[in-house]
């Protein structure tokens, strides 16, 4: 999937919290093998910061941060992302 996303001149990125990592390949230190992805996770909390990240996957940082499920944005609900 990753060289077809490439084929077409994206760029692919891994979206991932630790636990549903775990819950897929067994263990947080599992499946490095996209490590040289971006990696774009979910922690819900108001924090524009990456210091709640847990290494895992083989990334010892990650791109991106999904901080807050449902803010209300203009009347609608959106999610909140963290990029430095």
């Amino acid at each position: 999937m990753v060289a077809l996303i490439k084929s077409y001149g994206k760029i692919p990125a891994i979206f991932s919290s630790v636990t549903n990592w775990q819950k897929i390949f067994g263990s947080r230190y599992a499946c490095t093998g996209f490590k040289d992805l971006e990696l774009w996770y979910p922690h819900s909390e108001e924090s524009q910061s990456f210091n709640d990240f847990v290494e895992f996957g083989g990334w010892k940082k990650p791109s991106m941060k999904q901080y807050h499920v449902r803010a209300s944005l203009c009347e609608s609900v959106a999610s909140l992302n963290y990029r430095p």
